[in-house]
């Protein structure tokens, strides 16, 4: 008897309609934001420089956002790359123009710390290294000037003790320890010396494993990843000069499946054995090269 295949094409209503409704709330999301732009031209404004002419200008306020106004920019332009409606370009963009004005009006508040605390950490996430340096440099004055703000200054010099160490800049290290000895006060002595210990070690891969390690740190670790994988390869092959198993080298690299330590091994020329080792030595003698 002959077979007969059949084919049913199964058609998901509720999963349709849930498609649906994301694209009518994102629709909806979207013509909320551009009535708004048509109702004020204070919310968005693309960042020019300013010269002295124009910082020293009486006619100030024609060029300058108040400050509420940059309050209410700061919070638009936030609520719209977060809706998904604006990529992380624009809102750096954005906030560039929000500091540039508050500088202009000498605004020293809490606001102006929201503000480039923002553009700090979203500068560690999309890998933004000028903005990281430039917001990050004002950001450290001003906690440092607000006694209720040193558990969060803590937390951003940690962030640049590991930032100046991958780029072995010993002398801002030095500069950090002797600017912000309150370091201690957000991480605890204990906590702090692990972190300095494994900066010290180059055991960056160390740090990624710490479960009490910020988000921040972990994201600029892993801006350098290439450079923290070829030094801990390199450290790593002097430490085990008999070998290692393949699985525990994958760990020790901190890497999640065999398939990328496999891409990583020859990428970096790590030497495998037949019998599934890291071969230590004949690996060494390739960063000697």
């Amino acid at each position: 008897m002959k077979k007969t295949r059949v084919v049913v094409n199964y058609y998901d209503e509720e999963m349709d309609s849930k498609e649906e409704t994301k694209d009518e709330q994102f629709e909806l999301r979207k013509q909320k934001f551009t009535e708004k732009l048509q109702q004020t031209s204070h919310l968005e404004k693309q960042f020019i420089r300013l010269g002295i002419q124009d910082t020293h200008s009486q006619d100030i306020d024609s060029t300058i956002r108040s400050c509420e106004q940059l309050e209410e920019a700061f919070n638009h332009c936030i609520e719209k790359y977060r809706c998904g409606l604006a990529d992380y370009q624009f809102l750096s963009d954005q906030l560039r123009g929000i500091r540039q004005e508050m500088t202009v009006r000498k605004m020293e508040d809490a606001f102006q710390i929201k503000v480039y605390d923002e553009h700090f950490k979203q500068s560690i996430h999309h890998a933004d290294m000028d903005q990281f340096v430039q917001s990050s440099t004002r950001l450290k004055e001003l906690l440092a000037e607000k006694p209720e703000y040193e558990v969060r200054l803590s937390e951003v010099v940690a962030i640049h003790y590991v930032f100046y160490s991958l780029q072995d800049r010993i002398d801002m290290l030095n500069q950090l320890t002797s600017e912000y000895p309150q370091i201690y006060i957000g991480y605890t002595r204990v906590k702090f010396a692990n972190l300095l210990r494994n900066i010290r070690l180059r055991n960056y891969l160390g740090i990624l494993r710490q479960s009490d390690v910020s988000e921040e740190i972990k994201g600029i670790i892993q801006i350098f990843q290439q450079k923290i994988l070829q030094n801990a390869i390199r450290n790593y092959t002097v430490t085990y000069q008999l070998g290692i198993a393949c699985e525990e080298f994958q760990k020790l690299l901190n890497i999640n499946t065999s398939e990328s330590f496999q891409e990583i091994a020859t990428q970096y020329k790590v030497n495998i054995t037949k019998e599934g080792r890291v071969d230590c030595k004949a690996t060494y003698q390739q960063f000697k090269k």
